[in-house]
């Protein structure tokens, strides 16, 4: 039976710690304490560097002893395994977000994460609750600043989504949740009076049902853990929490804890690879899917597999569910010279890279190790691509007590209790977390709420369910999120006048609505950044040659991508439009005709552009075709933009009229209730493929337009396909 010892904020109080647990184990041997969990504010300070990202007043900062763990003059007793709260070293803890050995036998789980240990299923969520940056992405950068040290450990929906699902894909419960924050509500189940009683300045909070973190009361009631371990309120309190028709768990096995071994490393590790398209380093993430995500038996094997071809290539020595990263010191420790190293901003780590190498991950909200004169460090592995409560920072944080949630039935575990000097309490009970009901209708509203620029706006979405993509389309999407380009954009969205909205009313009798915005000069279209394009076309320098943007609209599009080329040539069927693109300099002819003189006369062009133009087109299949021949065989990019689900029509006037030659687009037309996914890869497989094209990059991006008085800005969703010529296929006719 494996022994376990909890405690609640660390505060970089190790030596006290684990002084306490070499007691313990001294007075009984025969039942040593093999584990040790901590709740948060582990302040893993490394140097000097780590402790100016200490997020707490300045006063309060000390070294403590964990350098020395780090450096190697001290080794943890016993294997130490942690999660985040909000007073720990925003770089270091940054480096390894994923979760990974911060010194020899401490594991920081990571921003979330499960792992197995001795049979005993630990999971975790770091951070603490703030709504106003629940459905951001990771957007902080170093160097940190007093406000980004602290929102880096605000809790995520993403992090809370990954979670929530790990139940769902395996059966087995998880035997101890650990989190920074209380779950919203749990004073309930506990002596609430007492609780008042010693900290009165939560009532208020009670009343008001604003105790603790929602995202941790969802995560509760969801992952119905036996045991719950919360610290950062200072004061010990124990609840009991049932839920309806809950099976009594199986004893656990008696183990030996050598290694943090994880077989739950296959789903946990499957599921990160299903949601990591949904990572963000942007304020405005992509929202999390609407539906329930599901893991396939063939998920979990891919991972199986892939592990054991990384430990086979790489000669790792690794047993079967060991956690496959090792320690690398990648800076210096306090006390040694830290002035040969550059160690400027975000250093990366080679156990994340590791880790992602082993995914088939990029990078989004990490970065690859570069080294900094570090230490022992090995060189980068490349992979393609305030705070809960007011008075934390006010207060002294001299106790180390926890929070506790006990279960109805007796636990299997050791139980001790243990006083001391700085009052820390050591401490197992067997917690079997029961509200499922309104609970169910909690998460699917969260799922379904937006990452947006401000209340009221419509969602940005940069994401898709890979899941359910065609794996052509897996291998090339490309994450994109809202950079400080689109993020101007919206910000210069403030709808218009009313002698706007009367002119346009007046002008629709007669004109096109896209002749209308051309004369009044407003509807712009925003799609793409610069940085997106330059990212998407794998180009950041300037590739020469020539562009053809068909139907330019007002040219922004054109403009960023002009700037990688020699020569612009456009087609626009607004006359207003026309006029405006010619006096930017785009070389306008206005035209739908790909076969006019102007158009062809420049083949073949190295960068052919087609956004939002697909689905308005007569004759769209004549246009892919005509698009093809005129594209450079070798080395052009045909960069296309479509609305999906796909909705086809033209514009005649002030009419809408259906097309002449209709797409093959069953199962992904918006008539039928298509999903994004579904529709790209009839696109693809339907459409693209047997046009001759084949598939460079993918991804997903609002389609933004400037808005009016009743909003300030619309958005669809435009899959963005970046194509190349397939000469090994012949055109459909």
């Amino acid at each position: 039976m494996v022994r376990v010892a909890v405690v609640g904020c660390a505060h970089g109080m190790l030596d006290d710690i684990y002084a306490t647990v070499s007691f313990i184990n001294e007075m009984d041997p025969s039942h040593p304490i093999e584990l040790l969990l901590c709740c948060g504010d582990f302040e893993c300070m490394r140097n000097s560097r780590d402790l100016e990202n200490l997020a707490c007043p300045p006063k309060y900062r000390e070294m403590h002893s964990f350098h020395q763990f780090y450096k190697g003059e001290k080794v943890a007793p016993v294997l130490t395994i942690f999660i985040g709260g909000n007073h720990e070293a925003s770089n270091y803890l940054s480096e390894l977000h994923y979760g990974g050995w911060v010194a020899p036998n401490i594991f920081y789980l990571g921003a979330a994460g499960v792992v197995n240990v001795g049979g005993l299923r630990i999971g975790g969520l770091s951070g603490i609750y703030k709504q106003q940056d629940y459905t951001s992405g990771r957007f902080e950068k170093a160097p940190f600043d007093n406000s980004t040290m602290r929102s880096i450990y605000h809790v995520r929906e993403l992090e809370v989504f990954q979670l929530s699902h790990l139940q769902m894909q395996d059966p087995k419960k998880v035997n101890v949740f650990l989190s920074h924050d209380w779950p919203r509500g749990i004073e309930q189940y506990g002596d609430v009076r007492t609780l008042i009683r010693r900290k009165p300045f939560f009532q208020q909070e009670i009343q008001s049902n604003s105790l603790g973190s929602p995202a941790g009361e969802f995560l509760l009631f969801q992952l119905k853990p036996q045991h719950w371990f919360a610290a950062h309120l200072h004061v010990k309190f124990a609840a009991v929490v049932r839920h309806a028709a809950a099976p009594a768990p199986p004893p656990l096995p008696p183990t030996e804890v050598t290694e943090a071994a994880t077989g739950e490393h296959d789903a946990n590790e499957a599921m990160l690879r299903a949601t990591h398209h949904l990572a963000s380093t942007s304020k405005y993430a992509p929202r999390v899917p609407q539906e329930e995500m599901r893991i396939e038996d063939q998920d979990i094997a891919w991972v199986k597999e892939r592990l054991c071809e990384v430990v086979t290539e790489k000669g790792l020595n690794k047993v079967e569910g060991e956690w496959i990263t090792d320690f690398v010191k990648t800076a210096p420790a306090f006390g040694e010279e830290e002035q040969s190293w550059d160690g400027k901003g975000f250093n990366g780590n080679p156990q994340t890279d590791l880790l992602l190498e082993l995914l088939k991950l990029p990078h989004v909200v990490t970065a690859p190790y570069v080294g900094g004169g570090a230490g022992d460090a090995v060189s980068a592995v490349v992979v393609d691509d305030p705070n809960a409560i007011d008075l934390d920072d006010d207060e002294d944080e001299d106790e180390q007590l926890e929070q506790i949630e006990e279960t109805e039935e007796p636990a299997e575990a050791a139980s001790t209790e243990v006083a001391d000097p700085n009052e820390l309490d050591i401490d197992l009970y067997l917690h079997l977390p029961s509200r499922r009901r309104r609970m169910k209708s909690w998460v699917r509203g969260a799922a379904q709420r937006a990452r947006q620029p401000s209340f009221g706006l419509p969602p940005l979405d940069y994401g898709v369910n890979v899941i359910k993509l065609d794996p052509a389309l897996q291998r090339a999407f490309v994450q994109l999120d809202c950079d400080d380009e689109t993020q101007t954009f919206l910000e210069s969205c403030t709808g218009g006048g009313i002698l706007e909205s009367m002119a346009s009313s007046v002008l629709g009798v007669f004109y096109s609505l896209t002749d209308v915005n051309g004369m009044l000069g407003r509807g712009q279209m925003f799609v793409l950044s610069r940085a997106q394009i330059q990212r998407l076309l794998r180009r950041e320098q300037r590739i020469g040659g020539s562009l053809l943007d068909i139907g330019a609209g007002d040219g922004n599009v054109t403009e960023s991508i002009a700037s990688l080329v020699d020569q612009v040539t456009s087609t626009e069927v607004s006359g207003p439009m026309v006029k405006s693109l010619n006096s930017r300099g785009f070389n306008c002819v206005q035209t739908a005709d790909l076969d006019h003189e102007f158009v062809q006369g420049h083949q073949p062009y190295n960068v052919i552009s087609l956004m939002n133009v697909l689905d308005r087109a007569d004759k769209p299949w004549t246009m892919l075709k005509q698009i093809r021949s005129m594209l450079h065989p070798e080395n052009g990019l045909f960069l296309l933009a479509v609305v999906l689900p796909f909705s086809a029509f033209v514009e005649v006037g002030t009419k809408r009229m259906a097309p002449t030659e209709r797409l093959p687009m069953r199962g992904g037309r918006c008539q039928e209730g298509a999903s994004f996914e579904a529709a790209a890869n009839a696109l693809l497989k339907n459409v693209l493929q047997p046009a001759g094209f084949k598939l460079v990059q993918f991804s997903r991006v609002p389609y933004l337009c400037r808005g009016d008085m009743r909003q300030a800005y619309y958005v669809l969703s435009d899959a963005i396909f970046v194509l190349q010529v397939d000469s090994e296929v012949t055109p459909a006719k």
